[in-house]
Formats: C-alpha cells, structure tokens, sequence
C-alpha cells in the first residue's frame, strides 16, 4: 500500500502517516504535495530508505516545486537516487 502525500498538508498528518509506515512493513510512502521538505529525510530514515517514493502530483502541482523539495530534504546522492527512482521500480517490479 502507498500512502500518497506523506499525510498532506498538516503536521500532525505527516507525522501520523510516518508512525503508520513504520509499524507496517507492508506501506510505502509518497512525497508529493506534502509542503515540508525535511520530513522525506525523516521519513527515509524512520521507515526505510526503500520505502519512501518521488511524487509529482501532476497536474495539480508542478513537477519543479517537488523537485526543488526533494532536493532540498538533506539527503545524500544515493537516497536521493533512491527517492526519485529505484524504490518505485523495485515496489513495481519495473527492474
């Protein structure tokens, strides 16, 4: 299961989304529309960096504003290929 927008626009959402994910296994989480760019680099680190996926909310969002968010969470290059790419492709079986 995918929980898009990482809780959305309010705190205690997001937080509350970030528990969900880290007592199930079975939940993975999307960025997009999510306003708080530090909560992906806690997100990966309390649930899994393979658990955490891109997303672009397109077309009520601009792809750039995700982007710059993504880029600006603090993670490292590797996670950051992680978000934007390999975690979606392993949870889709897209290798």
């Amino acid at each position: 299961m995918v929980l898009v927008h990482l809780g959305h626009g309010h705190i205690v959402y997001i937080n509350g989304t970030i528990e969900v994910a880290e007592r199930n296994k079975n939940i993975y989480l999307e960025t997009s529309g999510m306003p708080m760019h530090t909560k992906i680099k806690e997100a990966m680190q309390r649930v899994g960096r393979d658990r955490v996926m891109y997303g672009d909310d397109a077309p009520c969002g601009h792809p750039s504003w995700e982007l710059e968010k993504a880029r600006a969470s603090g993670l490292n290059k590797a996670n950051l290929q992680r978000l934007f790419s390999e975690n979606a492709k392993r949870l889709y079986s897209l290798d």
